[in-house]
């Protein structure tokens, strides 16, 4: 359940997206403007560093861009796999599979 979010949209182009089983949502840690900077979750407060761009990779595959500091979204390979921002850099860690599931039903996805 820890890999499931709900993705909703606000407005003017920008995603919340909360994860399902605490219920926070993804924010830019401290809003910071910095390559490698930590996403973590927290208590929705509609602050720009929680608001996200989807575009568009290819194959089902999307990056997820920061509205605080335009940075992508990019999983950090070193000692421990966890999420970070870091500038474009056409590489497969910043493209992000999105399936639709029913939330009814989690086994149903496409």
């Amino acid at each position: 359940m820890q890999q499931r979010f709900s993705v909703k949209y606000e407005k003017d182009g920008y995603y919340k997206i909360q994860a399902m089983h605490s219920g926070k949502v993804l924010e830019v840690a401290g809003s910071s403007k910095n390559n490698g900077a930590n996403v973590q979750q927290y208590t929705w407060n509609n602050t720009d560093n929680q608001k996200w761009y989807i575009k568009y990779a290819n194959e089902g595959y999307y990056y997820i861009v920061s509205k605080c500091n335009g940075l992508y979204m990019d999983i950090y390979t070193g000692s421990n796999q966890m999420e970070q921002m870091y500038k474009y850099i056409k590489e497969t860690v910043q493209m992000h599979k999105i399936q639709i599931c029913i939330s009814k039903f989690w086994n149903r996805c496409f």
